[in-house]
């Protein structure tokens, strides 16, 4: 079978619009061949990662897409009949959709499904409602309609896990408010419930507040000429609503007074009906548009323009704000446009044959999904235009036009916030730190950066573009998708760089040209260890990912050896471990094994390792020769029970960490010379803590005893102790009445913190 008019566009340079053309790569007759039909869609909802859409019809089943290639995923069970609502819930593992009551065209029934396989979630009763919304957590379902007797409406809450209705709350019976209830929103807090029932031209909106105690309420309404589809929560407080004579109204939930009213230069903000309202995904900027074919940018907060998006010849349809601060708009013109936030300015427009009737923004902001009217309905999907420096005059501007409020400050101050770009003299952006951030590619027309630090929570791609920092030294991402693009073999300054990669299997060969890259971390399910990258001087490698790696490939540390320092690895699956004997300079091994019983001989060749970690095994004892020049050791997690006495003898030993184990006795600790200034053993099976431990008056720091069957402590010998700040020992067995006791004496030197 074939899904009619669905087209896909693709990006080309063209010389108007600053570069940007959508380009239809099918010609208008031809069908995308898939192995399902759609039927007049109503309704689309786009997963938590914007990679897939769910599309509900007037008849036939819930179909999720990938947007990216336009392909058809999978299908829900069951046939619906007249689909108008649909939404990803409970982290995207379940469908919440509205149909049709055949028994009454006036109302909805609530259908649940599970994402994955499509299977239908059986419910005890039939949920029948106007509409809904979800909670932010997605876990519950928040929706309005009317009372069973009265004319009356109420709200209520279903909560996805148990699936039960856990809150309802209703209006008096016999109070109007309007044929049907076609809008809820929620305030960010989710305390308030504003429900939208219209009748003939003019919308009611009804607030429920969720602390009332009360079951039955006589709530606050406001009466405005406006389609019920045109309001906003900006915040906790205040309700957008855009009217049909093309006003824009601000009013108090609480009180239901109007407050403010955005103009334009003291007109109207439209000249006509307004079509939509839109928050931006950070709650900064409204976006509304009208009839008059005009759309409007404005200031959440200070209410203020901040831009106008003129191009459309005829009545805008439908709006979409992406996290990088563009906007996606349709029109009755048939034509998909897309915008830049701030400026106003025109990047790019497709005539699409249709009229479309929403706009969602794909995955990376890198697809538009669309669906809109032409004898049926049409999915469409069109990536946006690659990025483009020239719309910003200066670094500022860049940094303005993120969508997160980053502290700028002078390079020689010290960053007090959690995302900030430091500038020089000359107004450029040298550091810049970012860890909220959605995806805003425009970072990497920041040319003169030094160091780019971008969110660790969410992946960003590393466009072509990157090739246009030549200064770059430092560069810490996740990235999105599977590929790394060879341009980042141009960062020729390039010192260090950090990435999390959760598709990528390969690093690409450019990277041997960061001739100068020192530092290099690497959380990515690499499917082997790249033999070049023994080519770069690296001084600090390491794969922090469990990997399947089964070999070292030849050579490899060798030519590494003498400038590789620092190694994390995962050995679990490597056939040999002889290639570790070429390390002779590395000062730091990490290593990821499962259930290692016996120590690596090859690690004890390592003469000049002075810090190994090898948490999370089964070892239970160490070779004779153990190195005695180690200043820190990892054995948290193994099956040691007493301290292992080849570490008695090193007399370099700064820390050491014996967590998780099954030590009894500690005793013989205190008999070393080492300058030992750390020392966790918590989670072992101790009882008793020696008076002997005065031995390391001169040197212990922190002491962590923490998990044990301790059932006191030397307090008269600890707070002796000329360097001891903080001990540790909390979830012992110390009765109230003794650590009272000790907590008194511990008082005489406040120089101890000490966590009971």
């Amino acid at each position: 079978m074939s899904v009619k008019n669905v087209q896909h566009t693709q990006l080309s340079e063209a010389t108007d619009n600053d570069g940007y053309s959508l380009k239809s790569v099918f010609d208008d007759d031809d069908s995308l061949q898939t192995d399902h039909k759609s039927s007049h869609v109503r309704c689309i909802s786009m997963s938590s990662n914007r990679k897939s859409a769910v599309i509900g019809q007037t008849q036939g089943p819930l179909q999720i897409w990938d947007v990216v290639n336009g392909k058809l995923i999978s299908c829900s069970e069951d046939t619906n009949i007249n689909c108008n609502k649909v939404k990803w819930a409970r982290h995207g593992t379940l469908l919440v959709y509205l149909i049709s009551d055949p028994s009454n065209s006036q109302k909805n029934i609530i259908q649940i499904c599970d994402a994955k396989n499509g299977n239908s979630v059986e419910l005890d009763y039939q949920i029948n409602c106007a509409t809904f919304t979800l909670s932010n957590d997605t876990e519950k379902v928040v929706m309005v309609g009317n009372r069973k007797n009265g004319s009356g409406i109420s709200v209520a809450i279903f909560d996805l896990d148990g699936f039960e209705l856990v809150k309802e709350i209703k209006s008096i019976e016999n109070q109007s408010y309007g044929d049907i209830s076609s809008f809820i929103t929620l305030t960010p807090n989710e305390r308030y419930a504003i429900v939208g029932c219209s009748s003939g031209l003019t919308t009611k909106y009804v607030v429920f507040d969720f602390t009332t105690e009360e079951d039955i309420i006589e709530p606050l309404a406001k009466t405005i000429e406006a389609d019920p589809l045109c309001s906003v929560a900006l915040n906790n407080e205040q309700i957008l609503t855009g009217t049909t004579d093309g006003q824009t109204i601000v009013w108090d939930i609480s009180s239901c007074e109007s407050i403010h009213t955005l103009t334009d230069n003291g007109q109207s903000a439209h000249e006509g009906k307004i079509t939509n309202v839109k928050l931006s995904p950070d709650r900064q900027y409204v976006v509304t548009s009208s009839v008059d074919g005009t759309v409007k940018v404005w200031d959440a907060n200070t209410k203020e323009l901040i831009s106008k998006l003129i191009g459309h010849k005829e009545e805008i349809t439908c709006t979409c704000i992406t996290t990088n601060q563009m906007i996606v708009t349709g029109s009755k013109d048939k034509n998909i446009s897309l915008w830049h936030l701030r400026s106003g300015k025109l990047l790019a427009t497709i005539s699409v044959s249709i009229t479309p009737f929403d706009l969602r923004m794909g995955a990376y902001d890198r697809t538009i999904v669309s669906i809109g009217d032409k004898n049926g309905d049409t999915l469409i999907t069109s990536p946006p235009p690659p990025l483009h420096c020239s719309q910003y005059s200066n670094d500022l501007e860049i940094i303005h036009s993120l969508s997160s409020n980053v502290s700028v400050i002078n390079e020689s101050h010290i960053c007090r916030n959690l995302e900030c770009a430091w500038i020089n003299t000359k107004n450029q952006v040298i550091p810049l730190l970012l860890t909220y951030t959605p995806e805003s590619l425009q970072v990497y027309c920041l040319t003169n950066l030094q160091k780019l630090l971008l969110p660790s929570n969410s992946p960003w791609r590393i466009p072509t573009e990157i090739a246009n920092l030549i200064h770059l030294t430092e560069l810490n991402l996740n990235i999105a998708g599977n590929k790394i693009p060879q341009a980042i073999g141009k960062l020729r300054m390039l010192q260090s760089l950090t990435f999390t990669a959760d598709e990528v299997t390969e690093l690409p060969g450019a990277i041997t040209l960061l001739s100068k890259l020192k530092f290099l971390f690497i959380d990515a399910p690499l499917k082997e260890i790249p033999a070049y990258l023994s080519l770069i001087p690296l001084q600090t490698l390491i794969f922090l990912r469990r990997s399947n790696f089964s070999s070292i490939p030849d050579k490899f540390f060798e030519r590494l050896n003498p400038s590789l320092r620092d190694l994390t690895i995962d050995i679990t699956h490597l056939k040999s471990l002889d290639p570790f004997l070429a390390l002779t300079e590395l000062g730091s091994l990490t290593v990821y094994a499962e259930k290692l019983k016996e120590f690596p001989w090859q690690f004890t060749h390592l003469t000049a390792l002075r810090q190994l970690s090898l948490n999370n095994n089964e070892l239970s004892f160490l070779p004779r020769n153990f190195s005695e020049n180690f200043d820190t050791l990892y054995f948290d997690f193994n099956h040691f029970s007493q301290v292992p006495r080849q570490i008695l003898g090193n007399k370099n030993l700064v820390k050491l960490y014996l967590n998780n184990n099954w030590i009894v006795d500690i005793s013989t600790i205190f008999q070393m010379k080492a300058p030992l200034k750390i020392l966790f053993v918590g989670f072992n099976n101790i009882t008793t803590l020696p008076a002997t431990i005065n031995s390391l008056t001169d040197s212990l720091q922190s002491l962590d005893l923490h998990g044990n069957k301790l059932t006191t402590v030397p307090a008269e010998e600890l707070v002796k102790m000329n360097k001891l700040t903080f001990l540790f020992l909390e979830g012992n067995q110390i009765a109230p009445d003794e650590v009272a006791r000790l907590k008194a004496i511990f008082s005489t030197n406040p120089r101890i913190t000490v966590f009971f």
